[in-house]
């Protein structure tokens, strides 16, 4: 089919470009669908724009697709034709897998950019299409090759190349080269590729040079990275995260849309993306080698390769690096290595497996008869949900190995995920409830990449408390209080009285908070990944350990009766403590986490929790223990009970977001229970309820209380039966119904008046 995207040439314009041929190739053979054309060049020689004027001089439409998003969109404001990505334009995507199914060319002549950053099933739509429609492709078969099957789609290009209805051309003049120093160091990258000896190595010395330190991120300049970790460092200083007045583009399940609003989406660099096809951005001017290739650098602009000092840059990169610039003049190599957190490998004196999937090969009679790999291949998603019984068999299939753990939860077949059935509580769950993984996802913020770090800084204080510590909690726990009002105050008149712990149902009023969490999440300051220095070995405690305040989010073991013994909990809650409670209440200073205040979490759930009655009870779906599941467990027991080693998910990091929730939610509920009593002994709680006794007028005691936790709504009840509300901060929600009647009242208002002032 032909597509309309540019006007016609007039008569004159076609017999002045008849005979017009490029690279060699007679136009006859440009426009023959029986023969497709493979232009490889040298990069910035002109295959793209000369392709474009002779299909402009012939007045031929014709449809191009690019290996990436911006390519395309680069390729659609340089030319104007028809334009898509090649993954997008000419297969379709299945649960988030591309290239899963072929589509039928959109036009009769097509133009294939970047080929060998795709996928080996482009070489079989080519094989399968040629004929049908005029293929041209392009591309430079020196430049980056795919990070997933490079090797194998490079062979396979060269395999197509062979092909007797293949004609093959080789381009070795560049025209993005502004001068002739830079034409010249193209040629040499360009011949060196394939030998041993190391372009970057010899030649970084000839260029500027800076450290990373020395780097000022901006949005004109161009920012490559050598690896994903010195991208995500550059986000983590600058706080790319959050900067939305950057040329962003789509990304993920938006990649396709043309117009979006940008701030409703996160902004995440390539080693945080998520396994799923969630909507998320990246900033046009930073990223890897291959993310940047078939763009160029202009002469305004400065290219600044970042690159760690000990980082091997092979000739195929540095060639590909370097041929974006119109002037070599421009190259700024920053030096930069981030920290990486060394593997966590023994912890507590035991081994640390990595926790992997186990990839079954053999075939399985399930219960019903049927055969697994049956199932496998009628499934139509990425996943296969087994019964107990036969995920049961499945696992008893599962080898012990000394260096990995294998999960127990899933098991990889072929190309699908094997899960066990399972009844959600939430049968009914409504499909547009939120979900605390979604939320995850899209704030790589609370993803904490440096846990091994965190972990030996809590193995280490533990250790070091005096003289022979050892470890006496090897696990993560966050606060609770655990600290409940005796029947006597009186010490030991009748022990079994003294010991006996008041009923919640004994006190005569209760507080609790509306929207806790929520809350919590809009207000607070919470640990990001960007950084955590553990203690300094030096450091010594004085007898209340109070002395840190690092303004970011201090981490303690608390051996306070408050708390469960040994959890961590954050220093807000520790000074808090310690200024009202006395010497006896114990906490160890562990290390420090950079924070930001508030969170993309909150503000959405906050928003959701005071709309209407509907969104809020929309907001139970969010299971936040999804982000407290263990970044370490115990496994493989002795006959003791006593694990013998433990398995590491790399993929749970988040537990330090929990820990800091639950430290808010204790220290708002401490402020209250000083405030009625006076000391931390008093009352019952439960989470984010308070239970208590009081003589005062509720109405000022609630005025007072409200002043003490500015942001929080809570409420005051009566602790009988009839549970009566005594005292609120808040007002009742209106429904989805009434909140829409009375936005037409007010839009019906408005128009009165407008009408009103008109006469």
């Amino acid at each position: 089919m032909a597509l309309k995207n540019f006007p016609r040439t007039t008569k004159q314009q076609e017999d002045t470009e008849r005979n017009l041929n490029i690279f060699g190739i007679s136009d006859d053979d440009m426009l023959n669908p029986q023969m497709v054309k493979v232009i490889c060049g040298i990069a910035g020689s002109a295959k793209s724009s000369n392709i474009d004027k002779f299909f402009r001089a012939k007045g031929i439409d014709y449809a191009r697709f690019t290996s990436t998003n911006k390519l395309k969109r680069d390729a659609r404001d340089r030319y104007g034709c028809y334009c898509d990505t090649i993954a997008g334009g000419l297969f379709h995507t299945d649960d988030g897998l591309f290239f899963s199914e072929e589509k039928d060319s959109p036009c009769d002549n097509i133009v294939i950019d970047e080929i060998l950053q795709t996928n080996v099933k482009v070489i079989e739509w080519i094989k399968n299409n040629y004929g049908n429609c005029n293929i041209i492709v392009t591309t430079d078969s020196r430049q980056m090759l795919s990070s997933e099957n490079g090797k194998a789609m490079l062979s396979s290009f060269k395999a197509l190349c062979s092909e007797p209805y293949v004609l093959y051309k080789e381009l070795f003049k560049t025209f993005r080269a502004r001068d002739d120093k830079t034409e010249r160091y193209f040629h040499i990258c360009y011949e060196f590729v394939y030998e041993k000896f190391n372009r970057f190595k010899s030649d970084c010395k000839w260029f500027e040079q800076i450290d990373f330190s020395d780097l000022r991120y901006n949005h004109t300049d161009v920012f490559i990275c050598h690896s994903n970790d010195i991208e995500l460092a550059l986000y983590r200083e600058w706080d790319i995260y959050h900067d939305y007045t950057a040329e962003l583009l789509p990304k993920g399940s938006i990649a396709r849309k043309e117009e979006f609003d940008v701030e409703k989406y996160p902004i995440i660099p390539q080693a945080q993306t998520p396994k799923t096809n969630i909507p998320y951005l990246q900033p046009s001017n930073v990223g890897s080698v291959t993310r940047y290739q078939g763009s160029e650098v202009t002469k305004s602009q400065k290219l600044y390769f970042l690159v760690g000092k000990n980082d091997y840059v092979n000739n195929r990169e540095w060639y590909t690096a370097v041929t974006r610039l119109w002037t070599i003049d421009n190259l700024v190599i920053v030096w930069c290595d981030p920290k990486r957190p060394e593997k966590l490998t023994e912890y507590n004196g035991k081994p640390v497996k990595e926790t992997t999937w186990f990839s079954f090969t053999d075939d399985l009679v399930l219960s019903d008869g049927s055969k697994l790999s049956d199932v496998s291949k009628e499934a139509s998603s990425r996943e296969v949900i087994l019964s107990d019984v036969d995920m049961l068999k499945l696992i008893e299939k599962i080898p012990n190995n000394a260096d990995v753990y294998y999960n127990r939860n899933a098991i990889v077949y072929g190309d699908k995920i094997i899960k066990r059935s399972y009844v959600d509580k939430d049968e009914e769950r409504p499909r547009n409830a939120p979900t605390m993984l979604g939320f995850l996802q899209k704030e790589p913020d609370f993803s904490y990449d440096y846990m091994p770090d965190f972990y030996r800084a809590f193995e280490s204080i533990q250790k070091n408390r005096f003289p022979g510590a050892k470890v006496t909690n090897d696990i993560l726990i966050p606060p609770s209080i655990t600290q409940q009002e005796r029947e006597n105050e009186i010490p030991f008149p009748d022990a079994e009285l003294y010991e006996k712990v008041r009923s919640r149902d004994s006190f005569k009023y209760g507080v609790d908070f509306r929207a806790s969490y929520p809350c919590i999440l809009n207000n607070e300051a919470f640990p990001t990944g960007s950084f955590f220095y553990p203690r300094n070995k030096d450091f010594k405690d004085n007898e209340f350990h109070t002395q840190i305040d690092s303004g970011q989010i201090d981490w303690y073991i608390s051996y306070c009766d408050l708390f469960p013994q040994g959890c961590v909990v954050t220093g807000d809650l520790v000074r808090f403590v310690q200024m009202n409670m006395g010497q006896w209440a114990e906490f160890y200073y562990f290390g420090t986490s950079a924070s930001k205040k508030g969170s993309d979490i909150g503000k959405r759930l906050h928003e959701q929790a005071y709309k209407t009655v509907e969104s809020k009870r929309l907001i139970k779906y969010v299971h936040y223990g999804l982000a407290e599941r263990p970044y370490l467990e115990r496994i493989e027991f002795d006959e003791n009970g006593n694990n013998k080693a433990y398995a590491l998910n790399k993929n749970q990091n988040h537990q330090l977001l929990m820990i800091t929730i639950r430290s808010y939610q204790c220290l708002n509920i401490l402020k209250l229970m000083f405030e009625i009593y006076g000391d931390f002994k008093h009352g019952a709680v439960n989470a984010d309820c308070l239970y208590f006794d009081t003589s005062e007028r509720i109405s000022k005691l609630g005025d007072r209380l409200k002043l003490l936790v500015p942001g929080y709504d809570f409420r005051i009840f009566s602790n009988n039966q009839k549970k009566r509300i005594l005292y609120k901060t808040y007002a009742e929600l209106p429904t989805a119904a009434e909140l829409a009647k009375e936005k037409r009242r007010k839009s019906l208002t408005n128009r009165n008046k407008s009408d009103t002032i008109s006469i």
